[in-house]
């Protein structure tokens, strides 16, 4: 013979039902963990509660879940090397500072290394933290911040 009982977590909220066996020794006695109580949930579970036993009551509570870690706050380097526009997004960008007129002049000069000239015209991505990039940087004698904000207004752009 059994008995069913309900193990609870140490706020009251019940984990599962345990069957517990009559002890050999006492008639009438069941053997079952410490802090469980006869019987199982009088309330059906409801999904995204808790069934808890207050003062003899089954009840719901709601389930909170934990604020999650905030993110830790990125070294401008680690933004700068999650920064990547569209070719499209850049060119445009560098339209609309007055920049692409000398960009497209130098990738077509002889002074333009190749792997430069392949890149700009050939990637689908450009990265912030480039080579290609660095070039342009320099060419147009952007400083890194100015740069920077060059990169997010070219996130921006649609076409």
């Amino acid at each position: 013979m059994f008995k069913l009982f309900s193990i609870l977590d140490e706020n009251n909220r019940y984990l599962h039902t345990y069957p517990a066996q009559e002890s050999p020794r006492e008639a009438g006695v069941f053997i079952s963990p410490v802090g469980a109580v006869e019987g199982e949930p009088t309330i059906p579970h409801l999904e995204g509660n808790y069934r808890v036993l207050n003062n003899g009551i089954w009840e719901y509570e709601a389930i909170v879940d934990a604020d999650p870690e905030p993110e830790p706050e990125l070294t401008i380097e680690q933004r700068r090397a999650r920064m990547l526009v569209k070719r499209g997004q850049g060119r445009i960008a560098l339209l609309d500072h007055h920049h692409l007129d000398t960009v497209e002049n130098y990738v077509a000069s002889p002074d333009c290394p190749p792997k430069v000239r392949i890149a700009y015209q050939d990637a689908v991505e450009w990265e912030r933290l480039s080579e290609t990039t660095a070039a342009m940087i320099a060419l147009l004698e952007l400083t890194p911040e100015q740069a920077d904000d060059l990169f997010l207004y070219a996130a921006q752009v649609t076409y």
